[in-house]
């Protein structure tokens, strides 16, 4: 654990998320999400937006805070919400309220979670699913190894910390996680 707490003392984006981790996220993704159309995939299955679809997206059609989502992306068949969630789970009436808020054609939502091993979210809703944030890295690393020709290598540069430094914080709550469980374990069977 040692290890990745020392790369995260070495990340500059690590210290500038410590105001706020989950605005932090989101204020990346749009901005990833401005830096290049296709990296609105990390947070869909292939067969959910086609590239039809993808080319329909404007960038002034992903919006930040807009009718308090996190991130919301409007093409000509709906609106998708991302809801970005680190420290909580989702509540269920937010996530309805932001279904049937006026004037949104909502679409589809999606839920993030920062990690899938202690925080397995109990929220059903039919157009609500989970997403975890490695698998979010994994689509990102992938598309960015797709699309390196066609942006700027300070922003290759910078996504690729964004990626070390999310996984090393997930590691760390991972670890700290399990280390509660064994304590737990522990106390029980004394």
């Amino acid at each position: 654990m040692n290890s990745r707490i020392n790369q995260l003392k070495d990340s500059a984006l690590f210290y500038m998320s410590l105001g706020s981790m989950e605005l932090f996220h989101s204020n990346f993704w749009y901005w990833l999400l401005q830096t290049n159309i296709k990296f609105v995939r990390v947070f869909f299955n292939k067969n959910e937006i086609s590239d039809d679809i993808l080319y329909t997206i404007k960038k002034s059609k992903i919006r930040r805070e807009y009718k308090h989502t996190d991130i919301s992306i409007e093409c000509n068949t709906g609106m998708f919400i991302i809801e970005n969630k680190i420290k909580t789970l989702p509540n269920k009436n937010q996530l309805l309220e932001y279904e049937t808020s006026s004037n949104i054609n909502f679409k589809k939502g999606k839920f993030l979670v920062i990690v899938g091993d202690c925080a397995k979210p109990d929220v059903v809703l039919e157009n609500w699913e989970p997403l975890f944030y490695n698998d979010i890295l994994d689509k990102i690393k992938k598309i960015l190894n797709n699309i390196k020709k066609d942006i700027s290598e300070n922003n290759v540069t910078i996504i690729n910390e964004y990626i070390s430094m999310t996984k090393n914080i997930i590691e760390v709550i991972n670890l700290a996680v399990d280390n509660l469980k064994l304590k737990n374990t522990l106390l029980i069977t004394k």
